[in-house]
């Protein structure tokens, strides 16, 4: 399994991905996504399956020298619902953010009912593929996060086989799950607790520890840069999948002009023209005089010749004035360079820069997230409110709030500055090399060789020398004064 290392005491990998229409042995409606998760652990509780209690024997497993591999099927809800038993478990704890659940997603769900649907893989849904490469980011931050390593909850997500893991998942459900009349109660006293602390909250103060506002303060503006970055490099990728493939071929636009004749109004010097009598003869005018034109012809022995106009024509390009010409020939080489843009490799790779700029913003909010579920704990904290018989006991459960909280923050600090802040410069790095990288390969094209090569298209030599003016002014006076040869 070239996927893992034994730089990690665990390691995860989304292996693949499968449409099914039941779960837990029974038919769906509407058909969901599962996805594979294999676990290797080095961890030595990991070793003797089963690691939790379950009633079979288990076996999605593999046992290596040092190590085990684990096998697991789970859909995405089972992710979500994972992250808020540890969330709740660890109070504090800074956890990877999991992929935002999209509108195409739910039509899938519903499409997914239909013959062609069924026959589909998940290698050739974009969707589906997306999602596993964020779920990998998600998973890969995970076995960084060493602190969850060894819960209950963790251990039956990334060991149980299917049916037990429903059976696990809907018993622990209920252990936490309150009773309706005592979760009003709960809300209730939370109610009045929070205006109750609201009262004091000027005497007091904020309770926060101040490393912990500051740290706050920084990942709120953090966010906002990495947002920043994220969309600059999203407007970059639809610029080039989308607006830049939109473009025409600038050069067929004057083609049909090709071999037509070319106005008097319309020629001027400098002009390129080809000879009507002699289609393919090519030449640049040098002069005009009435109905006649000075023509320098790139072949043949006449050299600059004068000749009528009405045998003038367009040439193949179908532009005349060499000036446009420049212009068409500019916008080729943009062209070209914007097919290159849009054809590259390096656009994938820009795709996972902007994955992970997306993830780290993510991240940064799931910080932000875990300081403000701290502070609503300090909130929910009050003074005993009964009778004097039960200040006691009042006392001892805000004593337990405060020393609950007090080790939120703690584990809050101990995980920022051992795991995420860390992780987080790893990535940044990551990505700062990976940007670094697909421009310098983009932009490997060498803009002044191709303004060059559009200048040598139409740089040719519009001055008369003395001998072609000599020459022409002769050739005009010749013909001018047929009569006077006669």
């Amino acid at each position: 399994m070239s996927h893992f290392s034994n730089e990690l005491k665990m390691e995860f990998f989304v292996a693949d991905a499968e449409r099914v229409f039941s779960e837990n042995g029974k038919a769906q409606p509407l058909s969901h996504w599962t996805y594979k998760l294999v676990t290797r652990s080095f961890l030595e509780s990991y070793q003797r399956p089963p690691v939790v209690a379950c009633n079979i024997i288990p076996s999605n497993f593999i046992k290596g020298p040092n190590y085990i591999d684990f096998c697991t099927w789970h859909r995405f809800s089972d992710f979500e619902w994972l992250m808020r038993q540890i969330e709740s478990e660890f109070p504090g704890i800074i956890l990877p953010p999991l992929p935002e659940k999209e509108f195409g997603g739910i039509v899938d769900k519903f499409t997914g009912n239909f013959s062609e649907a069924r026959e589909g893989d998940a290698k050739n849904h974009p969707l589906i593929q997306q999602r596993i490469r964020q779920l990998q980011l998600t998973l890969n931050a995970l076995s960084r996060l060493v602190l969850v390593h060894e819960s209950e909850v963790f251990k039956a997500f990334t060991t149980l086989e299917d049916m037990e893991w429903h059976t696990y998942k809907e018993e622990r459900d209920l252990e936490t799950t309150k009773p309706i009349m005592a979760s009003i109660k709960n809300s209730f006293m939370s109610f009045i607790s929070k205006i109750n602390s609201s009262t004091r909250a000027s005497s007091e103060g904020d309770s926060t520890p101040p490393e912990v506002v500051a740290i706050l303060e920084r990942e709120k503006q953090i966010e906002q840069h990495l947002r920043a970055c994220a969309k600059a490099i999203e407007q970059l990728v639809t610029l080039m999948t989308t607006k830049m493939r939109r473009r025409g071929d600038v050069e067929s636009t004057c083609q049909p002009l090709a071999g037509t004749c070319v106005s008097p109004l319309a020629c001027f010097q400098t002009h390129m023209v080809q000879l009507g009598t002699d289609i393919g003869r090519t030449g640049v005018v040098k002069r005009i005089a009435s109905d006649r034109a000075l023509v320098e012809w790139d072949t043949g022995s006449d050299g600059a010749s004068w000749t009528p106009l009405s045998e003038l024509r367009y040439p193949k390009s179908g532009v005349s004035d060499p000036e446009v010409l420049v212009l068409h020939k500019f916008v080729a080489q943009i062209d070209s360079y914007f097919a290159h843009l849009c054809n590259a490799t390096e656009l994938g790779s820009l795709n996972d820069v902007l994955n992970m700029l997306l993830f780290i913003s993510k991240f940064a909010s799931r910080c932000v997230h875990a300081i403000e579920r701290l502070k609503k704990m300090g909130s929910n904290i009050s003074l005993p409110t009964k009778g004097e018989s039960d200040c006691a006991t009042e006392a001892g459960r805000i004593q337990l709030m405060k020393d609950n909280l007090q080790s939120g923050y703690s584990r809050l600090l101990h995980e920022y500055d051992g795991f995420y802040h860390p992780y987080r410069s790893k990535l940044l790095l990551g990505v700062a090399h990976s940007v670094r990288e697909v421009f310098s390969n983009l932009m490997i094209d060498d803009w002044n060789a191709r303004l060059s090569y559009a200048f040598s298209l139409v740089n040719r030599d519009i001055e008369l020398s003395e001998d072609d003016n000599e020459k022409g002014i002769a050739s005009t006076n010749r013909e001018a004064s047929p009569g006077e040869h006669q």
